[in-house]
């Protein structure tokens, strides 16, 4: 079991900067690890070389097979500290839209953040994330067995599962789809920003999503063509 942290209330945590958030974060760390250690104590022989505050965000993830593909990519979001930050120091359950229909009723991300405490508040040097894995098949069949897929559709199927899972927008308005001709890119490109704000909120867009430009150049049009 995970000792819980001492934490200050949610609404300081709403209140606060986030340079606060993760300063209560590291305090939790210490806190659970401080825990760790005390219970410890007295078996000096199974115990590690180095303290468990050591293993914070270290903590090596069993190979389910072929699941190196998963286990990469859940570390690069485990090491995203803000992102981490907000499950560890954050009340992410209030923020659950268990209404969303592209969504899992919070299913998905509520794995997603316990498996980011073991990571980061156990007291283990290696985990075998098998309770993940057996959810993340259950919302995605083309990620079930112990077969080798792509990391970044994992991502991104993940990303986006946790977003569905954390949106802030209860309601979403129907927004028309604006035709843009090219002659205000700045314009257009603000506007549709707006529009998919107000359709979608989360910690995922706060930290992950943006806007991308593409131009494409026919290098054998004529000047005149």
């Amino acid at each position: 079991a995970i000792p819980k942290p001492n934490r200050n209330s949610l609404e300081e945590h709403k209140a606060s900067t986030y340079e606060h958030v993760h300063q209560i974060v590291e305090e939790g760390i210490d806190h659970c690890h401080e825990l760790h250690e005390s219970i410890h104590d007295d078996d000096d022989r199974n115990r590690p070389n180095r303290n468990s505050r050591d293993l914070s965000g270290r903590v090596g993830l069993t190979n389910l097979g072929n699941t190196c593909f998963m286990n990469s990519s859940l570390q690069c979001l485990s090491n995203t500290i803000p992102l981490t930050d907000y499950f560890l120091g954050y009340d992410y359950r209030g923020e659950i839209n268990r209404d969303n229909f592209l969504g899992t009723k919070g299913e998905l991300v509520t794995s997603f953040a316990e498996l980011t405490k073991y990571l980061w508040l156990g007291a283990d040097s290696s985990f075998r994330p098998e309770g993940f894995k057996s959810d993340l098949g259950r919302f995605a069949p083309q990620f079930e067995g112990n077969q080798q897929h792509d990391s970044q559709e994992l991502l991104a199927f993940l990303l986006d599962g946790i977003h569905e899972d954390l949106n802030r927008v209860r309601k979403r308005p129907y927004i028309e789809d604006k035709d843009c001709d090219g002659t205000n890119d700045e314009g257009d490109a603000i506007a549709a920003w707006s529009h998919y704000l107000q359709r979608n909120r989360s910690i995922v867009v706060d930290l992950f999503q943006g806007q991308l430009r593409n131009t494409m150049t026919c290098r054998n049009l004529q000047p005149d063509g």
